[in-house]
């Protein structure tokens, strides 16, 4: 082996959204004298090209590389359309992803390939044929037990020491094998250094007597938007301070036609799509003067900074990124008891659990809290903590650079 490795990173993601940002965090926690890192990009994801390259990190733009559509988000069922439409796109590009993904690695000669996400798994399959070094990151909690479930949990079960899982339980829901990895997702360095509550708040024209909750969803069903909705009115009837922060929340629905059809053809039966319904939980009452509703955004640490609590009212497994961060922070969490959720948190200690979609439940639980700062504070303290021991990059790192030396021997050792 060379003294310096060189990795290729494949990320699919068109947005720096959960995914991207792991990978940025990972790539600046990375030992440079030990590897090099590339990073390939979808061609049309240029705010993912900029986040990179901004940091000075090699990009490289793909076009032909394709993935099987998010698994957390939500299934289609059998009887729907869409499932086989899906199904048989993947089908047809399956070849064409694998040999795109070798003619990348040709390109670039790694000595490692790092996938970013398990919707990559038309790639996992050509690196495995191919005898290519590499390690899956697998982010996505399985939506379901059927066929694109099935499919992929095959593929993850042919090298299972060289998938990385965020989670146990989203490892025991694919592959229940305890030879793969679990590796939580992890904050960088400076979100432990604690910017002044008193001067976050200034900059975001706050009262430094507010009650301040922050919710980092967008307008997401399985984000949970819906019962946060539905639980803020009685939050603020028992709080009357209360403000919310309400980051990439605004309503910016697509305007193609189909699109817009579907919208109407929604509001007509009285259903609405999910952003539609979130407008109007979110215009009742006083919602709409101590709601922050902002655009998207990448950095959030003047939230953290200035919250007294974050919520998290997640309605699917899925690991919560926000919650972490909020606990680099020093902010405690109110979030869903599901699968994944719920090793982030100490119930009782780092922040409180409560059942999902249950609007009265997360009302009660934020409302104690906000009552009881002294309380909240403290397991803001033991949320920080605990964040530094378990989700913080430099140790989370470290274990990543292990296991890509391990790969590379394994490789190596197969091949002699």
């Amino acid at each position: 082996m060379s003294s310096r490795s060189r990795v290729l990173y494949v990320q699919h993601a068109g947005l720096p959204g959960g995914s991207a940002t792991s990978l940025l965090i990972t790539l600046k926690a990375l030992d440079r004298q030990r590897f090099d890192p590339v990073v390939a990009v979808r061609s049309d994801a240029l705010r993912v090209i900029r986040l990179y390259e901004a940091d000075g990190f090699s990009v490289i733009r793909y076009t032909d590389i394709g993935f099987w559509n998010h698994t957390t988000g939500g299934h289609t069922h059998a009887f729907d359309q869409r499932c086989w439409r899906d199904c048989g796109r993947a089908a047809m590009n399956w070849a064409k992803n694998g040999r795109a993904i070798l003619d990348l690695v040709d390109r670039v000669k790694p000595d490692l390939v790092h996938l970013n996400s398990v919707v990559l798994v038309s790639s996992a399959a050509a690196l495995q044929r191919a005898g290519v070094p590499y390690v899956w990151h697998v982010r996505e909690h399985p939506p379901s037990s059927g066929l694109r479930t099935r499919i992929i949990r095959r593929f993850l079960r042919v090298d299972p020491e060289r998938v990385v899982f965020i989670s146990a339980a989203d490892r025991a829901a694919w592959t229940g094998a305890e030879d793969s990895n679990v590796l939580h997702n992890y904050v960088a360095e400076d979100a432990f250094q604690q910017a002044s509550r008193n001067d976050a708040r200034d900059k975001l024209s706050l009262s430094q007597n507010d009650s301040v909750v922050v919710y980092v969803g967008g307008l997401s069903k399985i984000k949970g938007i819906l019962p946060l909705a539905r639980a803020l009115p009685a939050m603020h009837r028992a709080v009357p301070n209360l403000k919310v922060l309400m980051p990439a929340s605004t309503y910016q629905p697509p305007n193609d036609l189909s699109s817009r059809i579907m919208r109407s053809a929604l509001r007509f039966t009285g259903a609405g799509t999910v952003g539609q319904r979130a407008e109007v939980l979110l215009s009742k009452e006083s919602l709409p003067t101590i709601c922050y509703r902002a655009p998207f955004q990448e950095q959030l640490q003047l939230m953290y900074a200035a919250a007294d609590l974050l919520v998290f009212p997640a309605t699917r497994p899925h690991f919560g990124r926000p919650i972490i961060e909020a606990a680099a922070a020093g902010v405690p969490a109110v979030a869903s008891s599901l699968a994944g959720t719920s090793e982030l948190i100490d119930h009782g200690i780092t922040g409180v659990l409560v059942s999902p979609n249950d609007s009265k439940a997360l009302a009660t639980a934020a409302i104690e809290l906000l009552r009881n700062p002294e309380r909240m504070r403290q397991m803001g303290q033991m949320a920080r903590t605990n964040a530094r021991l378990k989700f913080s990059a430099a140790t989370a790192v470290d274990s990543l650079m292990v296991l890509y030396d391990q790969v590379r021997r394994s490789v190596v050792h197969r091949a002699v």
